[in-house]
């Protein structure tokens, strides 16, 4: 989640391409409008169901009776069921009889355990009344919730109750999901079974939306089956007591994600829990009910962290000792504590040797040690600031007696992640080093501990269970720190099948750049190193990367970005969880969180703390972030996220983002005509006065302000000219004929100013830490460099736009489900003015809605707008050093990128005996190779037979694909797979190593029906079980639909015939090996 920009998923992108090749038919006479796109687009009506997990308790039951009357009891007195068989409203029998599908419906499982749906019809105890008369008032139509005695004399028959209208949409830029129901009563006995099952605060709801007729992503017809879906399913057999499994948040949600995915994005699910309702009664006897439905991610934000002190010792934290470490030390700060604590004695000492005193410490804002008692949080920081034993300096050997820097390891404990409990050693965790006596504080040594070590302390402190073994708070960079531990754990699946991600390594970041450091080490601290001379322009400027406490940081920040992912520079990210954190920051936060409480109930909302670090963060390495906290119903998972646009995502070569067609007919490259679902588009400019002014001076020949965003609009404009105001000129340089100074010259003079360099020299070597001194002038400094500095990236064409343009476009369209949150995309340009070229602009999404009411399914995305722009990454320059120790020239490493190691593009011309005998098993079994000279991914067409122009394959490869595709072919028929690669050209001109180059590897993908594609999964599954005894004969695979390799070009299945696997093909392996008691095993 910590990039931005990806494209949008493979079956929405199909879907895409699916409506609009639909829509367009019609153009000519060639091509009318097909019967089923009249159907899917013209008539279909929306598909809605909200189902409730109410289950009403019989009073005799009832253990824990509080004041006032069950609902049991009340209905019974009040003889809303009078004459009904219990059985159909207690327990979960009336939220399975009352489950609202436009109107009341009722399901049940039948003898074979399929699902049963069964639509209110008729009127009640009306002999010869359509669809016949019903026995009872869950069944009828008219009368439905009359109890037997018949109708309700001042209503007579009246129409049953149902939705009129949803609307769903993500709030807080993707932070809150929330629903809003709007559904019709006519009686007061519908009203009170609505308000029993719908109108509950803190009860939960299940919200589908569809398209009940829809083109799927092979251009077909396909007809929503409303009586199941794997969410209802799951809910139904909770509600009921039919499931075995203890139902969680996440399973939902996976449940949800896979739905959309299996109905090509013609569905939507939200789970939910009722917040507010509101109603009015009409003069006509009827009620106008709307209900509000909120995620997961309210009750999360809503978590109080300021949970009372209830353990004598840290819970979330041990020493490389042991738990003993904390239970011997149990003590807190000296002086008069707060509420019961009495003076305290006996305390563990401060690393200084010396007791702190509560006053004083509070007086000077030492909140670390005046509020350890506040809460179990503030305890356990105050354990890691005040154990000097627990914490030493345990991997370096620090040579300047005068600088007394440590960075010791923490180990996290029984942090709960995915239902399991996991415990982590975080080299470097903690560090801590002495402050001068003028630095700003009156206790010593500043302790800081690392962001993803801290957020899994709350992980484990601050979380609330759902009772099931499931805990609320997940966060994702905590589950993706813990990956190693997770992959470990054979109870533990370490693959999520509904997005295909393996949990390998934690991709939430922040934006920096080479130089980049924290001017607040009272916020916090990063590594850092040298500039890039490139940019900057080959100055020599003051870092303290040769300082003693950098030579720390360094070594703490093991986890460094990998220049092969997928980030359009990795040089300009960094690990969010390798931050380290001034724990007297944190514990400044909680304490103004606590007093900010319009309650006055001092509580400290979650997502609020963690807001508030993250602001202070970006506060202190130069504004570069706009970080962003969300909850993904998708996961229920907390995400962060860094609305950077340096942290977009890489594209790929040959990679082309979707695009939707506005308006109009169009036509793709290769002569499709494409109609539009989209409905209406509009733009709004959301600038800023800041911003307007810097467009205003920043566009002139100039303006070159340090802390202007002008150069994404350098070209916006380009040729026009103000008659009025031709040239903005300073007045200063317009009076003495100066010169302007260039980005360059500005930079300059900072970096070689005596204040700049004094200022680093305080903070980094003297650590002087005072916050109305050096401080507050390098934190100006930095905010005013940093911004600028990206700035540069942009102009030298090596990172994206250092800002979105302030464009917000949103476009609604027929309803479409799964679209994630920051996913990119592009339009055409046919509705657009010249300015806004789609060629060289792609948009973000930022925010979603969806509205369904009788006239259909309606979808709207709000965009962020981003320029287009092609990066290339060049190396980094590197000079010597010649400031001396205390300052750094701007240099930097040359990266290496891959290349082509350029062999012969020229057929192999020897025999290929293995490849002849694997193809003619192919022939016999209808299956096809590449054809000759298709263009190969990525490259010019390859001329030859893929699957040897570049040599024979191995004789055990073609028998072991023989076994493999007999198999494919008696469960999936003819033609169900084509081979796409094998010893080909295409692979052995690439520089790294590969199965393919020793003709150990076949590619190939799946044709014909959709269905082939999961056998095809667990036949080749089968086959790695069946084969590990095999020696070099092993059948290893790698879902490449799923998971890329590093070299990936497409979608396709990657099967190796070798001894040894890589890291994906055991990965593969591992989850076979979890299936191993659904899928059978093959040999050869």
């Amino acid at each position: 989640m910590g990039i931005i920009g990806r494209p949008f998923e493979d079956f929405i992108n199909k879907q895409v391409k699916s409506r609009q090749t639909a829509l367009g038919e019609g153009l000519t006479s060639s091509n009318p409008i097909d019967l089923k796109t009249r159907e899917a687009f013209m008539t279909a009506a929306p598909f809605i169901r909200l189902a409730s997990s109410v289950s009403i308790t019989k009073e005799d039951d009832i253990t824990k009776e509080s004041s006032g009357k069950s609902v049991y009891k009340q209905i019974k007195e009040n003889g809303l069921f009078e004459g009904l068989d219990e059985g159909k409203w207690v327990g979960s029998g009336l939220s399975q009889n009352c489950i609202l599908n436009g109107v009341p419906t009722s399901y049940k499982r039948d003898s074979n355990g399929d699902f049963t749906s069964t639509t209110i019809a008729g009127a009640l105890n009306v002999s010869g009344a359509p669809f016949g008369s019903k026995p009872d008032q869950l069944s009828a139509a008219y009368g439905w919730g009359y109890n037997a005695n018949g109708l309700n004399a001042g209503r007579g028959y009246v129409p049953p109750p149902g939705i009129t209208s949803v609307d769903f949409e993500y709030k807080n830029d993707g932070a809150l999901a929330q629903a809003t129901v709007n559904i019709k009563a006519f009686s007061p006995e519908q009203f009170a079974i609505i308000d029993i099952l719908y109108m509950r605060p803190g009860f939960t709801v299940l919200l589908e939306f569809g398209h009940s007729v829809y083109l799927n992503n092979e251009g077909e017809i396909e007809y929503l089956n409303t009586s199941f879906t794997s969410p209802f399913e799951y809910l139904f057999d909770n509600a009921s007591g039919d499931s075995k499994i203890k139902p969680t948040y996440s399973e939902m949600a996976r449940k949800i994600r896979t739905e959309k995915k299996d109905k090509d994005g013609n569905y939507e699910g939200f789970f939910g829990r009722i917040t507010k309702f509101n109603w009015k009664f009409n003069p006509d006897g009827s009620y106008n009910i709307t209900v509000k439905l909120t995620g997961t991610g309210d009750v999360i934000n809503s978590l109080n962290v300021n949970l009372s002190k209830s353990s004598t010792s840290a819970i979330s934290i041990l020493t490389g000792k042991g738990a003993k470490d904390y239970k011997s030390g149990t003590g807190a700060p000296k002086g008069t504590q707060k509420g019961n604590l009495k003076q305290s004695e006996g305390l563990l000492e401060a690393p200084s040797g010396l007791d702190y005193d509560i006053d004083e410490a509070e007086e000077e804002g030492d909140f670390i040690i005046s509020d350890a008692f506040e809460s179990q949080l503030n305890f356990e920081l105050y354990q890691i600031f005040n154990d000097n034993k627990a914490f030493q300096g345990n991997a370096l050997n620090i040579a300047d007696s005068n600088f007394d820097a440590k960075g010791s390891k923490i180990i996290v404990h029984d942090i709960p992640i995915l239902g399991r409990k996991y415990t982590k050693t975080i080299y470097y965790g903690v560090v801590k080093y002495d402050v001068s006596d003028a630095g700003g504080t009156e206790y010593s040594p500043i302790t800081l501990v690392k962001f993803g070590a801290l957020l899994s302390m709350i992980q484990k402190i601050c979380n609330v269970s759902d009772g099931k073994s499931n805990s609320l708070i997940q966060f994702e960079m905590v589950r993706n720190i813990f990956a190693k531990e997770i992959s470990k754990d054979p109870n533990q699946n370490n693959y999520d099948p509904n997005t295909g991600n393996v949990f390998q390594e934690d991709e939430t970041y922040m934006a920096t750049y080479p130089g980049n450091f924290s001017s607040d080490p009272n916020i916090c601290l990063k590594a850092m190193g040298p500039a890039d001379s490139n940019v900057i322009g080959g100055l020599t400027v003051y870092f303290p990367e040769f300082t003693t406490l950098n030579n720390i940081l360094k070594r703490g920040n093991a986890l460094k970005v990998d220049g092969n992912k997928q980030l359009a520079n990795p040089d300009l990210a960094y690990r969010l969880s390798q931050v380290w954190v001034n724990l007297n920051f944190v514990t400044t936060l909680l304490k103004d969180l606590r007093e900010k409480d319009e309650d006055e109930k001092q509580t400290v909302p979650l997502l609020d703390l963690v807001q508030g670090i993250l602001t202070g963060i970006n506060e202190a390495c130069g504004g570069i972030n706009n970080f962003r906290v969300i909850f993904n119903e998708d996961t229920s998972e907390i995400q962060i996220l860094s609305e950077a646009p340096c942290l977009s995502v890489k594209k790929k070569e040959g990679e082309v983002l979707t695009e939707i067609n506005t308006y109009g007919f169009d036509q793709t490259p290769s002569g499709i005509s494409q109609g539009s679902f989209v409905t209406s588009l509009d733009l709004n400019s959301e600038l800023s006065d800041k911003m307007a002014t810097q467009i205003t001076i920043g566009t002139a020949a100039n303006g070159g302000n340090l802390d202007g965003d002008g150069a994404i609009f350098s070209s916006y404009s380009k040729g026009l000219k103000d008659t009025m105001f031709v040239d903005k000129v300073q007045t200063l340089d317009e009076e003495t004929g100066a010169k302007s100074p260039t980005f360059i010259d500005k930079l300059s003079k900072i970096f070689k100013d005596g204040e700049y360099a004094e200022a680093f020299l305080a903070i980094y070597n003297a650590r002087d830490f005072s916050e109305d001194g050096y401080i507050s002038t390098l934190k100006q400094i930095n905010s005013s460099v940093s911004p600028k500095i990206m700035e540069r990236y942009f102009n030298t064409k090596t990172a994206p736009a250092p800002s979105f343009l302030p464009f917000n476009m949103s476009i609604t369209m027929h309803g479409l489900g799964g679209i994630r949150i920051y996913d990119a995309f592009k339009i055409d340009g046919k509705v657009l003015p010249l300015g806004y070229n789609p060629d060289d602009i792609k948009l973000i999404i930022k925010s979603l809605s969806h509205s369904i009411s009788l006239d259909g399914w309606k979808t709207t995305i709000s965009t962020l707008s981003m320029p287009d722009n092609a990066i290339t990454l060049i190396p980094r320059s590197t000079t010597s050093s010649s400031a001396g120790a205390s300052s750094a020239v701007v240099a930097g490493k040359a990266r290496s990128s891959r290349k082509s190691s350029n062999k012969s593009l020229q057929n192999f011309s020897g025999p290929t005996p293995n490849a002849d005998k694997l193809r003619a098993t192919m022939t016999s079994y209808g299956f096809s190779e590449k054809p000759v000279g298709q263009p190969a991914p990525r490259k010019s067409p390859q001329p030859g037979p893929q699957l040897s122009n570049g040599g024979d394959i191995k004789a055990d490869t073609a028998t072991a694909l023989q076994a493999i595709l007999k198999e494919i072919y008696k469960q999936c028929g003819s033609g169900a797979v084509q081979i796409t690669g094998g010893n080909d050209l295409f692979h052995q001109n690439l520089s790294s190593n590969s199965a393919h180059k020793t003709g150990q590897g076949i590619d190939m993908v799946w044709q014909t029906k959709r269905s082939n594609k999961q056998k095809i999964i667990d036949i080749l599954d089968g086959f790695t079980l069946g084969t590990q005894n095999k020696g070099a004969g092993r059948v290893w695979w790698i879902n490449e639909y799923a998971r890329k390799t590093k070299n990936g070009t497409g979608d396709h299945f990657h099967v190796m015939v070798r001894s040894r696997g890589d890291g994906a093909g055991q990965d593969q392996l591992e989850i076979a090996n979890k299936r191993k008691n659904n899928i059978t095993t093959y040999t050869y």
